[in-house]
Formats: structure tokens, sequence, C-alpha cells
């Protein structure tokens, strides 16, 4: 940058804002604006089982926009509904059992292991 561009750049500055400091570069921020944190809250409220892409396609905003949302405005947490087995009363013992075949067939082989190394 020039000498002269530099002074018309702290005058223009300082004509606009009362201030010879550099601005700051950057875009404007408008997608985490309360109406489409409301928006984001009431989708997410009529439809919970709906996943984030789905409902960003839906309001017309970005994924990565409706995530930040939820996380940084509304407070929520990513999570994955998952279908497990229910534990019945047996299953305690039965998980000990196989523990103890496993640890036993492991030692077996490390023994086998050992034994064919050294012959």
């Amino acid at each position: 940058m020039s000498s002269a561009h530099a002074i018309k750049t702290w005058i223009n500055n300082f004509e606009e804002t009362g201030s010879t400091v550099k601005k700051k570069g950057g875009s404007v921020k408008t997608v985490r604006i309360p109406q489409n944190i409301d928006a984001v809250r009431a989708s997410f409220e009529q439809s919970p089982r709906r996943s984030a892409v789905r409902h960003s396609k839906k309001l017309g905003l970005s994924e990565s926009s409706v995530r930040r949302i939820l996380h940084l405005d509304l407070h929520f947490n990513p999570y994955k509904i998952q279908v497990v087995q229910r534990l019945e009363e047996g299953d305690a013992a039965k998980r000990l059992v196989f523990s103890q075949q496993m640890l036993d067939l492991i030692k077996r082989n490390k023994e086998i292991s050992q034994q064919s190394n050294h012959e």
C-alpha cells in the first residue's frame, strides 16, 4: 500500500467511524437471528425424530447453520436412538461363562503359538 493510499484510507475511516483504526473484515452473520432460531425450535418440536438434514431442507437453511443453532442457541446435543435387547435374568451368568471361555481360548492359543515358535 502506498503512503498516499494509506493516508486516504485513514481519512476515510476517520470520517466514517471517528477512528483511524482499520476496519475489521468479514461478513455480517445473518443466520443465527431470533427468527431462524425460533423456526428451528418450532420445527424440531413439531418433528423431533426428523434428521437435521431434513429440517435444514424444510427451513431453507444450510445443515451447518441448523446444527450450529441447535448446539449454540438451543443447547441440543446430537444423539442417535439405538434399539437394544432387554437383559434377561440368566444373561449375566451366560456372559461370565462366555468371557471365561474366551480367556481360556486366548491363553491356549498363546501357549500353542509360543510352542510352535520354539520348534
